[in-house]
Order: structure tokens, then sequence, then C-alpha cells
């Protein structure tokens, strides 16, 4: 067979290219491949994607192979055999490239070359694109058929016959088999329209288009397949190899067609078979293959409308809450919050019935729902007793606040015995040990549920003379997150408020002096109030904290600990 090589080709001889990516290039691009996906042309879409912007098509650059000059001698016609490319990484508009050029590979029996090419972005030198492509040569009388000057009234715009409108399959939808079609022609007008995207100075009397391949031209529709066919918008290309049989003839119609022929559930891509042929398929122009990821649709936000719905109700309206030690300081504070939130309150108390009995008063005179229930909680008799009586009253429980405390007075560690801890520790764990074992079962069978309660800073930052008090604010802690962990798959939340000092009457023996000390020394320039505590305690209660559980709510002021 005749060597109809050029003379000067060698393995190794390189070649290059640079250019700039603009807007205009990427409007040439669209119009002549009919890609208008939403990655490339929609700057909303873009900068809702991974990406963070609007990406340039991949096969974009690949164009600029025709301008590997050293590649074309002018006494000969080349054809592109084979073409191959792996995307990287994303380019940009403005980016400026640079595309390499390596011949890999000469093949003297079938007049044909191997190059290796890497597309480069100018400055980080970040490789973008590699791949390879095989060219066919043919020793030529050297003339050069001329462009018809009437193309410039060719109205046919783009390679693309049919009508494509992106689709948006996502990779759920997507089945092995499934294909799509459409079909192309190449004209002169393609040619010309490639030529410019090339951004040189087209004369239409003398230019004959001859370095730009028709098989070169018709590889960028591979990029309208995936952009606007299967899988569309939701497409990220990551290579292709396409393989030439004939070479595309000028102003015949074909058809291109792409089927599913492999779908990874771990990684979410697929492989598409590709045909380029005539009549209806029976005569095969070319083939390949692609490699297409289906990300995953973007995120739409809530609109307004459903956010009224998600974020103003706070869906305590008709609950039922229990509030342990609420006939005084935070607890009562508490429960007057609850019922203006059209919350039915069940006050616990133990020896404040006069107090919780004018509270209930008070609610009710405000067309809130209340009742008062004497149980000491140490006793899991009288705590089951509670639970009936609020159940027949009420129906259900919703929502636990574990409230009640012994005490806050102070007694140094050497005159503690162990009762003392043990009192403590009855009230504070014990009590609400006892009351979640008797109401949680209601939470269960609702599926749903609210368990606060209340911790101090002192288990952070413990004040003197307070080991049993800490004792048991602590132990209260590690139940807490127990019960966040074991109930949180029957959406059930539980929390912890844990203020700083509070002026009630709990803290009545704490001296004004160290109070104003630990006003000034909060950043706020004030203590917490039992109405900062109670507003912490409606948050975790309400639909606001669906998604918080086994957390602490510092009501400090800006003081430490920082969670």
């Amino acid at each position: 067979m005749k060597n109809n090589l050029p003379n000067n080709f060698v393995e190794g001889v390189t070649n290059s290219v640079q250019f700039n990516i603009t807007q205009k290039l990427v409007d040439k691009f669209v119009e002549l491949t009919g890609d208008s996906s939403s990655l490339h042309t929609d700057k909303d879409f873009g900068d809702k994607s991974m990406y963070d912007n609007k990406v340039v098509h991949g096969m974009l650059p690949l164009i600029f192979i025709a301008e590997l000059e050293k590649l074309y001698p002018k006494e000969y016609s080349c054809i592109f055999k084979e073409i191959s490319a792996r995307f990287l990484k994303p380019i940009f508009l403005n980016d400026k490239l640079s595309l390499v050029s390596e011949i890999s590979e000469i093949n003297e029996k079938e007049n044909q070359i191997r190059v290796e090419y890497i597309l480069k972005k100018i400055g980080s030198e970040s490789v973008l694109t590699t791949g390879y492509f095989k060219i066919k040569y043919k020793k030529t009388n050297g003339s050069k058929e001329l462009l018809e000057k009437n193309i410039k009234k060719d109205s046919k715009k783009g390679l693309v016959l049919d009508s494509l409108k992106e689709e948006t399959i996502t990779f759920e939808n997507i089945e092995k088999g499934d294909k799509k079609s459409f079909n192309f022609k190449v004209s002169e007008k393609d040619l010309l329209s490639t030529y410019n995207i090339l951004l040189k100075n087209t004369n239409y009397d003398t230019w004959s288009g001859k370095n730009v391949s028709k098989n070169l031209i018709v590889s960028c529709l591979f990029s309208t397949f995936v952009g606007m066919c299967i899988p569309g918008r939701h497409a990220t290309f990551t290579d292709f190899k396409i393989n030439f049989e004939n070479d595309v003839e000028l102003n015949k119609k074909y058809k291109f067609l792409g089927k599913v022929s492999f779908k990874s559930s771990s990684t979410s891509i697929i492989v598409e078979n590709i045909s380029i042929s005539q009549n209806n398929g029976e005569r095969v122009i070319a083939s390949g293959k692609i490699n297409v990821k289906v990300n995953d649709p973007q995120i739409e936000m809530l609109s307004l409308e459903s956010l009224k719905k998600e974020g103003l109700d706070l869906e305590l309206k008709d609950k039922v809450v229990l509030i342990t030690g609420a006939s005084s300081g935070i607890g009562q504070t508490t429960a007057k919050l609850f019922s203006l939130y059209g919350t039915k309150v069940i006050i616990n108390y133990f020896k404040g019935k006069d107090s919780a009995e004018r509270i209930v008063k008070e609610i009710i005179k405000n067309k809130g729902d209340a009742i008062a229930i004497k149980a000491d909680i140490r006793d899991i008799k009288q705590v089951k007793k509670m639970v009936n009586t609020a159940c027949k009253k009420y129906g259900d429980i919703h929502i636990l606040v574990n409230n009640a405390v012994k005490g806050f007075y102070p007694k140094s560690f050497t005159d503690l015995n162990w009762e003392d801890v043990q009192g403590e520790m009855d009230v504070t764990l014990k009590g609400t040990f006892n009351c979640c074992q008797e109401i949680i079962p209601l939470m269960l069978k609702n599926k749903s549920g609210k368990i606060i309660n209340m911790l101090t800073v002192a288990t952070e930052s413990p004040p003197a003379n307070q080991a049993k008090y800490v004792i048991a604010k602590s132990a209260l802690i590690g139940l807490t997150r127990s019960l966040a962990v074991d109930l949180a798959p029957s959406n059930i939340q539980v929390n912890m408020v844990s203020p700083s000092i509070v002026k009630t009457n709990l803290t009545k023996h704490v001296s004004n002096i160290f109070l104003d000390r630990l006003k000034n020394e909060t950043p706020m320039k004030r203590n917490a109030t039992p109405v900062d505590v109670a507003k912490a305690i409606i948050f975790l209660s309400s639909s606001l904290a669906p998604y918080t559980t086994g957390q602490k709510i510092m009501v400090t002021g800006g003081n430490p600990p920082f969670l």
C-alpha cells in the first residue's frame, strides 16, 4: 500500500494552540450543536449547581483540534477516524486554555497517525481534558473547493434537524435499554459556523473549510445527546469515544441514536452506546460510547406559602404539656407562656397547692386551659395517678417539662452526707425517670413527643458548696442523652435547657452583690429571667426544633460555656 503520510510526521512531534473561552464562543457552539442544556446556558441553574457557575461545554474546546496546523499539510486531505476525550475538570467562561498535542503512533500501512492531546488552563496549568484522536491521510492535488456564497442566505441553523427540548430525566427514571435519537445534517454553513468558532476572520471568497473535518464537527453532537436527550439537564459528561467507519458527507441526512447499555447505582453513572447511520440504520457511519454521571436534581427551597405552614405554626395549640414543679419560679412562668400559645397545661406541684391553683385560675381567666395535680414525683405510684388523671382530662400528654428540683441552698462537702445527695438525686433524677417512664409510652403511641429537662450551667462551672446539686444535674445529662438516642427513631426529641442563675424563690439566698457582679460580667449586661428560660423551653417544644435532640440550649447572655 502506498504511503500517503507527510514525510515530516514522526513520533513525538508536538503542536499547540491557545484560545480564550468567551460568551460569544459559547453562543456559537449552542447554535451549531443545539446543546442549550441549562448547565451551560442558565446562570441561575449554574449558580445552584455543584460548580457554583455556568459550565462551558466540554466538547467546545475540542473543535480547536482543527487549529493544530502542523497536522494538516496543504497537499493532504484528512479524515478523523477515531476521537476520544476524558473530561477531568470543568471549564468556565473567560478561561484561557492551551491545547497541546503529540504524535504518539504512526501507522504507515493504514496511512494514519494517533495523536494524544491535553487541554490545560493557562496560569494554573490544571489539566482539564485528555484524550486522543486518529487521522487518516490522503494525498491530493492541492486544489481547494470553495464554499458557495449563497450559504449566507441558508435559513438552517445548526446541525440538528429536529426540534430538541431539554430532558430532565433523573437517575431513578433511567432504565437499561432506554434510547433516544435525532436527525442531523452537515451543511456548508455548519462548516463556516465551526470556522467562526475558531475566531478567525472568515473570507467567504477564499476559505474552503479544509481543516474543519465533518467528522470532528459531528463528534460535538455527543454533547447534544448528553445535554438534551439522556439524561439532559442533570448530566455531567465524563468521557466518550467514537469510531468512524466512513466519512460524513455534506448535505446528507443522518440519524444519531443513543441507547443506555449500563447503569451503576453506586456511582450514578450510565453508559450509552451511540450509532450514527443513514437509511434507518442500514448504513452505519460511526459508533461510540458515552459515560455520563447523572446528578441529583437541584434542591428547591420551600415556597413562602409552604413556609407559612412550616414556620409560623408552632404546633403548640391544643397540645398537652405536663410541667413538674410548676407552682413557682421558672415552672410557673413556663406554664403561663404555654397557655398563651393555646397549649393545655398540667401544673404539677408537691407543696404549693395555693400557688398552683392560683396559676390555673389566671390561665383560665385569660381563656386558657389548665389543671393542677399534686404528686410527689419521687413516688412512682403518685406519678402514675397524676398521668392517669391528666389523660382522663385531656386524653394525652405531648410535652413533658421536667423542672422540679429539691433545692439550691449551699452546703459544704464536709457537711454533706449521702442522704443529702440521695435526696437531691431522688427529685432531679428519679423524679424525671419516673415521669418519663409513664409518659414516654404515650409518646411512642403517637410517634412524636417533646421532653425538656431543666439543667444548669453549674454542671460546666460548679459553684462552691453545691456538690449535691451538681451531682444530680450531671446525672440528668446522661439520662437526657441516652433517652435522646433511644427515642429519636420514634420522632421524640429530648433536650435540656441550661440557664445561668435566675432570680426566683429557689435562689433568693443568693446575695444581690453577687447577682450585680454576675450581671456586669455578662456580655448582655443583665441576668437571665424566668421568661428567657421559658422561651427556650417553648422553642424546644415547638415545631421550630424538629431535628434537635440530645442538646443543651444555653441561656447565659453570652457567658461561657460555649457549646
